[in-house]
């Protein structure tokens, strides 16, 4: 049999401008404390039939579903596109160019994300994704629709689910594709 190392391996180093989230720290701690707990365990001269047996659950219960989540790759959403600089060739900082595909992706009414916050996450300015957009024709407006169309589309939602409540029915606009102000739904 192989012998374990002493210490748990740490996390692996994140990629640039970019922190493990708190949701893989916590679990991360959690594998740690268990491995920790395992190692101390094996290093007992008196193996406890009912202390093996307790830990042996207790790593079932907090291990097992941590380790599912990875392997089942719970994050559905598009990856982050590598935000590519081209030089110009002029002066000051290199044009920073968005994939199309991603923008293209991103900008539609199921992922109801605003420019600002897009900027924030793909690390730049909003201008620039703005920029972005206008260079490759692409539109993140609302919806042209009349306050008659809404209305008739609102109503066949809630006679078809007459208990839900204004989150659902926006996410059922946004599913169908529909970009509208909250305002105007509320």
């Amino acid at each position: 049999m192989n012998a374990l190392p002493a210490q748990f391996p740490p996390l692996p180093a994140a990629p640039d401008q970019f922190i493990w989230s708190p949701n893989v720290q916590s679990a991360y701690k959690t594998i740690y404390d268990a491995y920790d707990r395992i190692i101390q365990l094996l290093h007992l001269d008196d193996s406890d039939p009912l202390r093996l047996r307790y830990h042996s659950d207790k790593l079932a219960a907090e291990i097992v579903p941590i380790l599912t989540a990875m392997e089942e790759g719970s994050f559905n959403g598009p990856t982050l596109p590598p935000v590519t600089r081209e030089y110009t060739g002029r002066r000051g900082c290199p044009r920073k160019k968005i994939d199309q595909a991603f923008l293209k992706e991103i900008i539609s009414p199921t992922w109801n994300i605003s420019i600002s916050r897009l900027a924030k996450v793909i690390g730049t300015h909003r201008h620039t994704v703005r920029r972005n957009l206008r260079s490759y024709g692409l539109k993140h407006t609302y919806l042209n629709i009349s306050n008659d169309e809404l209305d008739l589309i609102i109503k066949a939602y809630k006679q078809r689910k007459p208990d839900s409540g204004i989150r659902y029915l926006t996410g059922f606009l946004r599913r169908h594709g529909f970009r509208i102000q909250k305002t105007r739904v509320y």
